[in-house]
């Protein structure tokens, strides 16, 4: 589900006006646990719990605007650390009501940015991998740094032109269609400039959606695509689903479809004309992966640099990969706000400025 807002203000004004609404009107909060079928006999101890993770998020985030990039990763990590927790704690309350671990280690290491990884381990990060994709991430599992990285959209072209990684996604516009009087189905555009979008990729895509052509004069109805726009466009249909009513497209049979997609996608949550509805993201080594667990990986290793091997960050900054470090610091935080943010809501949430 997507919802477009018009605001006057920032994106991130918006978000935390929304997360101080959840965090301050127990009803908004209860709102969320019914929606995830937490017992209501819960709902206050988790409401507690859910507070105290948005409004830490908040003020970890807020304060990390306001440093160095050599400081600024540790404080933007324990934000996404937080609302990572009050994501896990709409279904889930229990498992974040102790300590529990970050999920990642990182091994101090003097080797190239290239060379640099984390491992995966209980905690945080393996709980919301399980949570996004309904299966779990071995522990003991080796992420490459730059290949995170590279499921990032502000900075992945950067780390492609520069030989560092491969594609990995390709943006997707979705509509659904009437097909005969009785049926409709829904048709896919995506944007595989790279070719990306394979049958090894995307297996549940080929398996629920056919290839198809379409004239110029449909992707221009349909999709708003003039012929600059289809260079690289790929199309998709699904099979035909029967309108019982008569009266108009079956939405929820559609969304049953999308849904088989689910380890292979990641909202976007931009607002212009030529946004995507999704990005499809290829598996990382086999497994499924998304943005918002890119950025939380690449956020812990930078923040244990900042902890631990301040030496090092500094080596980084002044070396050729500083733009690197620089170009996610000032954008993927923002990005992993918006993507945990419509999590939490249960929505793609995007904001058009007026």
């Amino acid at each position: 589900m997507r919802r477009t807002l018009t605001t006057r203000l920032t994106t991130e004004e918006e978000i935390f006006a929304e997360i101080d609404f959840i965090a301050s009107v127990p009803s908004a909060a209860e709102r969320l646990f019914q929606s995830r079928g937490l017992p209501e006999t819960e709902w206050q101890s988790a409401f507690k719990l859910l507070q105290a993770f948005l409004r830490q998020g908040k003020s970890f985030y807020e304060a990390a605007k306001e440093l160095d990039d050599r400081a600024s990763p540790l404080l933007y990590y324990y934000s996404a650390l937080n609302f990572s927790k009050g994501l896990l704690c709409l279904s889930n309350p229990n498992l974040v009501s102790k300590k529990i671990p970050h999920g990642l280690t990182h091994m101090r290491s003097e080797a190239k940015l290239a060379d640099q990884k984390v491992k995966v381990a209980h905690g945080v990060f393996q709980e919301i991998y399980k949570l996004l994709f309904s299966c779990d991430i071995p522990t003991g599992t080796e992420l490459s740094l730059l290949r995170m990285m590279n499921y990032v959209p502000d900075i992945s072209y950067e780390l492609r032109v520069t030989g560092h990684t491969h594609p990995t996604a390709a943006s997707v516009h979705a509509s659904y269609c009437r097909g005969d009087q009785s049926s409709s189905f829904l048709l896919l555009s995506a944007n595989d400039v790279q070719g990306v979008v394979t049958a090894d990729n995307f297996p549940a895509l080929f398996s629920h959606f056919s290839e198809v052509t379409i004239r110029g004069e449909d992707a221009r109805n349909i999709f708003g695509q003039n012929a600059e726009h289809r260079f690289a466009m790929r199309y998709f249909q699904s099979s035909d689903v029967q309108i019982e009513s008569g009266e108009g497209i079956t939405l929820a049979p559609h969304l049953e479809i999308l849904a088989k997609l689910r380890t292979s996608t990641e909202l976007c949550c931009f607002d212009h004309q030529l946004s995507p509805d999704f990005y499809l993201q290829a598996p990382l080594c086999t497994l499924p992966f998304n943005t918002l667990l890119s950025i939380f990986g690449s956020l812990y290793y930078l923040s244990s640099l900042v902890r631990y091997q301040p030496d090092y960050l500094e080596h980084l900054l002044a070396a050729n990969e500083a733009w690197l470090i620089r170009r996610f610091i000032g954008s993927a935080p923002e990005a992993l706000l918006h993507l945990v943010f419509s999590r939490i809501v249960g929505e793609t949430v995007s904001y058009h400025k007026n």
